[in-house]
C-alpha cells in the first residue's frame, strides 16, 4: 500500500490537468506540474516506512550477538523510521492545499465538486480493491469471518477509528487505515482553502495542532496503548497541519538554504526522529 500511495502521489504531480508548473510564480500558460525533488521526499518516506516493517529488532539473539550493546538504539532507529507515515500525510496536505490555492488564485475560486471527482478516481479503485482482498482473506484458513464489521468501517473511511478505540484487526487490509485518515482530510480540505484566506488559513493549522496536541495530552494522561494513538485521526492532524503551513510559507517557491543550513536542518531532523 506504501508502494500504491508512492505511485498514486507521483501521478499527480504529473498530470497537467490539475495545475501549473510546481512551487513557481503562477503562470497559467504552462502545462505541468512538476517537482523532482517531491519525488525524492516521497522516496525517502517510502523507505522509512519499508524499513519500520521490514528491518528485525534488536532483541533478536542474532541481531543482539551482531550489534551487541547498541541493540536499544537499532530498535529506537527502526521505531523512529515509521514516522515516514506522517511525511506521506505533510506531503500530501502541501501538494493539496498548494493545487487549490493555484486553483482559487488561477479563475477565482475552487471547484469542490471537480477535487472529490479526482480524488475518487484516484483513490478509490485500489482502496476499494484492497478492501475485496481483505473479505476474501476473512474466508480463508485462519481468517475471522466475524471481522467483517471491521471491513465494513473501512468501507467508510473509520476503519482507523474503529481499531483505535475499539478493536485489533488482524487482516492485511489494516494497512489501508492510512488511507482512511488521508480521506478524512479530504471530507473538509477544499472548503477550508475555498472560504479562508492566507491568514485564516495560518489559524486554522494552529486549531488542527492544538487538537492534535490535546488529544495526545489526554491519551498520554490515559496511558494509552500505542495503537490508540498512532491510530487516532486527530493526532494525525498535526502532520496535516504541518503540510498546509509550509505551502503557506513558501507561497509557492523554493527556500533558498546555504548548503550547511541544509545539512543542519537534516541532522535536526533526524534528531528530532529519536
Amino acid at each position: 500500500m506504501i508502494i500504491v500511495r508512492w505511485l498514486r502521489n507521483s501521478e499527480s504531480d504529473k498530470n497537467g490537468d490539475e495545475e501549473t508548473s510546481f512551487m513557481q510564480p503562477a503562470n497559467p500558460a504552462a502545462s505541468r506540474y512538476y517537482r523532482p525533488e517531491l519525488d525524492v521526499v516521497r522516496f525517502i518516506a517510502f523507505l522509512l516506512v519499508f524499513l519500520h516493517h521490514t528491518l528485525p529488532s534488536g532483541s533478536d539473539p542474532r541481531v543482539a550477538h551482531l550489534l551487541r550493546g547498541f541493540g536499544p538504539a537499532f530498535d529506537a532507529a527502526v521505531t523512529a523510521c515509521g514516522f515516514g507515515l506522517s511525511l506521506f500525510f505533510t506531503l500530501s496536505a502541501f501538494l493539496i492545499c498548494e493545487l487549490l490555492l493555484r486553483e482559487r488564485e488561477k479563475i477565482g475560486d475552487i471547484s469542490v465538486k471537480q477535487f472529490y471527482i479526482r480524488r475518487i478516481l484516484r483513490i478509490w479503485p485500489l482502496y476499494y480493491f484492497g478492501l475485496a482482498l481483505g473479505m476474501i482473506f476473512l474466508f480463508l484458513p485462519g481468517g475471522h469471518p466475524d471481522e467483517i464489521v471491521n471491513i465494513g468501517w473501512f468501507a467508510i473511511f473509520m476503519g482507523a477509528w474503529r481499531v483505535a478505540t475499539q478493536h485489533s484487526f488482524n487482516n492485511p487490509a489494516e494497512v489501508l487505515w492510512s488511507v482512511s485518515v488521508e480521506e478524512q482530510f479530504y471530507l473538509f480540505a477544499p472548503w477550508v482553502v475555498k472560504y479562508l484566506n492566507r491568514k485564516s488559513l495560518y489559524g486554522f493549522c494552529a486549531a488542527l495542532l492544538l487538537v492534535a496536541n490535546i488529544w495526545l495530552y489526554f491519551l498520554g494522561r490515559a496511558s494509552a496503548i500505542d495503537r490508540c494513538i498512532w491510530w487516532n485521526s486527530f493526532v494525525q492532524y498535526e502532520c496535516f497541519a504541518g503540510g498546509i503551513l509550509l505551502c503557506l510559507v513558501f507561497r509557492g517557491r523554493l527556500p533558498r538554504l546555504a548548503i550547511w543550513q541544509r545539512i543542519a536542518l537534516l541532522a535536526f531532523s533526524f534528531f528530532c526522529m529519536f
